[in-house]
């Protein structure tokens, strides 16, 4: 598992309940950005399963990351990988999302957040999934309540399932 913006509050959280949950996992910084030499220097040749996007987004100070989840992104991939994201919708290119659903570079998403734009297109695939955005509810927690919650939505997502198979080290 491959988690963007792993040194976030959220990112450090979901950094936590994959160690919890004894799930191989590498994260990088949401300054970082993801490049193949970045990727080969994470986590050297194993391949990425599932990826999780706790990066940031507003207008000013992280509008670098409009977009940041494009085709280009997941070609750098060599399989199919599932994706998770509490990102904000900026960060997704919609058009490149439909796709990459289409070629079936991406497996399964699971999404809180989805621009307007192509956003009934993109759910008519079974396995895009949009869920509730809930990121105001957790603003204001104590670490082990937001822990809780954030854990209580991966098992009501059935994602554990999906973590478990992508950070199980296949050698």
């Amino acid at each position: 598992v491959l988690v963007d913006g792993m040194d976030g509050t959220i990112g450090s959280v979901i950094e936590n309940i994959l160690t919890t949950k004894g799930i191989e996992h590498y994260g990088v910084p949401s300054t970082a950005g993801i490049t193949p030499e970045s990727l080969s220097s994470i986590h050297g040749n194993k391949p990425v399963k599932t990826i999780i996007s706790c990066i940031p987004y507003d207008k000013k100070r992280y509008k670098h990351n409009e977009h940041f989840f494009n085709r280009e992104f997941f070609e750098q991939f060599n399989d199919c990988v599932d994706f998770i994201s509490i990102s904000r919708g900026p960060t997704h290119n919609n058009d490149d999302f439909l796709k990459l659903l289409e070629d079936k570079k991406i497996g399964n998403v699971h999404i809180d957040t989805v621009d307007s734009y192509n956003r009934d297109k993109l759910l008519e695939f079974d396995n895009f999934h949009y869920y509730e955005h809930q990121a105001w509810d957790y603003v204001k927690l104590d670490p082990k309540e937001l822990f809780f919650r954030l854990n209580q939505q991966i098992e009501y997502a059935g994602i554990t399932e999906t973590l478990a198979k992508a950070g199980k080290n296949e050698d």
